[in-house]
């Protein structure tokens, strides 16, 4: 008999078409839309996980609704999304309950940006970011890993698709800054470590 338009966004609604019911009718249809409405408020304000094969850009403007919202795993985003903006990081980087990352990136306008979602989620001990379309120069990549471990004291396990180098120091960022990291996924890290910093890990493991 009709239809009811909704806009998330706004929290508004609009009844179409609805000329051939009765007031009767159309009011039993509001009230049906209206207890929809409360569950779906109530989601927002509860959800703690979200698994998306794909992310567009209305799915990154709920993100910040996500009161409660802990565990965000992407394997994509949509085609029209060519390149991660600024403003995209700044959506995820909202929901600072976050304790698990995991986001495929095909492009990304600037590496550095990943350190705005460390920084506002101070909570996350997952943060796993894979299969990047660019590569910052090394040296670059080196600083911004050593960021992020000083941004997420409670990381666990620590995924970066970048090429870096892992020398002495930066090694030991990893004991210092992240004491309960015991996954460091780094495909493309290089390491560099001396056989003296090696003999003395072996010892006081052994």
């Amino acid at each position: 008999r009709g239809f009811i338009m909704f806009d998330l966004d706004k929290i508004s609604f609009k009844t179409l078409k609805l000329s051939q019911s009765t007031d009767q009718e159309v009011s039993k249809i509001l009230i049906r839309f209206v207890d929809c409405l409360k569950v779906v408020i109530w989601s927002f304000s509860t959800l703690k996980m979200l698994s998306l094969g794909v992310g567009d850009q209305h799915w990154l403007k709920q993100f910040p609704k996500f009161k409660k919202f802990q565990i965000l795993c992407l394997q994509r985003f949509a085609p029209e999304i060519p390149t991660i903006s600024q403003n995209c990081i700044q959506k995820i980087a909202k929901c600072r309950h976050l304790r698990v990352i995991d986001i495929a990136f095909f492009k990304l306008d600037d590496a550095k940006a990943l350190l705005d979602i460390a920084r506002s989620c101070p909570l996350l001990q997952k943060f796993s970011v894979r299969h990047l379309g660019f590569r910052e120069k090394p040296e670059l990549a080196e600083n911004l890993y050593i960021e992020l471990l000083r941004a997420l004291p409670r990381l666990e396990h620590f995924e970066l698709d970048l090429r870096f180098r892992i020398n002495d120091a930066s090694f030991q960022d990893f004991a210092h800054h992240c004491p309960q990291l015991t996954v460091p996924a780094l495909p493309w890290a290089r390491l560099c470590l001396s056989l003296t910093l090696l003999a003395e890990a072996h010892l006081s493991t052994g």
